[in-house]
């Protein structure tokens, strides 16, 4: 009886069981690319912030102490744009402020899969480490615009797109490499710190990942 009873309690044993779990994720760091637009006519160049941060969520499956595997999403949303106040313009006998803007964004909508190691350094602090593939499609656009205001009534607005913008698509396989500390705050909820790497054909990305988690 008594062996029959710590059979099942090594069983149903937290540290032991193999569960499926779900968490978030927000990262922040630098993402590099060549992707840029170069608007001839005003000799300007835009090109999407490198420095951004990135927002998803992931499920994994934890099969013993030690080893788990994990599908994550994640999407990245990088812009930038330039204004130039150009004056007051004369239309139908109203006057306008004519504004230039100039702009580009890169948008991402990338999934993970990685198998994901973990070593017990305390009952509660633990390393972890992961090494996976990515599969990535990008979405990049750029345009110029002429925007008026009217100067004594400022719902009076007119916009006009402009020659020279530029948009593309591509998706890419790449591979990503994290390391980092995982705190088990409660029996079933971890927080969790890590640094990452991610590169394609298209870009890379460096970035401090801070995650939460839950396991069934």
């Amino acid at each position: 009886m008594k062996k029959t009873l710590l059979a099942t309690l090594l069983l149903v044993s937290p540290s032991v069981l193999a569960a499926p779990y779900v968490g978030m994720q927000y990262g922040m760091g630098k993402l590099q690319h060549d992707y840029s637009t170069h608007f001839t006519a005003d000799n300007i160049t835009v090109t999407p912030d490198e420095t951004n941060s990135d927002f998803g969520g992931f499920i994994g499956y934890q099969f013993n102490d030690s080893i788990a595997l994990e599908l994550g999403y994640n999407q990245i949303n990088s812009e930038a744009e330039i204004g130039k106040y150009l004056g007051v313009v004369a239309f139908q006998n109203m006057d306008f402020h004519h504004e230039r803007e100039w702009q580009a964004q890169l948008k991402s909508k990338q999934i993970t899969l990685k198998p994901v190691y973990s070593y017990a350094l305390t009952d509660n602090l633990a390393v972890k480490a992961a090494v996976g593939l990515t599969y990535t499609q990008y979405h990049y656009s750029s345009s110029s615009v002429d925007e008026y205001e009217g100067v004594f009534n400022d719902e009076l607005e007119s916009e006009q797109v402009r020659a020279g913008g530029y948009a593309d698509k591509q998706s890419a396989w790449g591979g990503v490499a994290s390391l980092g500390l995982e705190y088990q705050v409660f029996p079933a909820i971890f927080l969790g710190v890590a640094a990452e790497y991610q590169k394609d054909s298209v870009a890379s990305k460096q970035q401090l990942l801070f995650s939460a988690r839950y396991q069934f």
